[in-house]
């Protein structure tokens, strides 16, 4: 089960949006509690197609 508050789209406009104002983005991490957030491959696709390092981070809150 995904339980990002995006989808693979919005990430795709998100990237979009950062190429046409000019940013350098080249890393973005996402956080979620341990266990909880899973990424599919899509999402490192997307983020893969724009040169961008997508990273999970855990958080330790409980």
């Amino acid at each position: 089960m995904n339980n990002l508050l995006f989808n693979s789209n919005d990430l795709k406009l998100f990237f979009e949006e950062c190429v046409n104002n000019g940013s350098e983005l080249k890393l973005l991490e996402i956080f979620g509690k341990l266990g909880r957030t899973e990424i599919s491959q899509e999402y490192y696709d997307v983020a893969r197609e724009f040169g961008v390092q997508l990273i999970k981070r855990r958080s330790m809150d409980f």
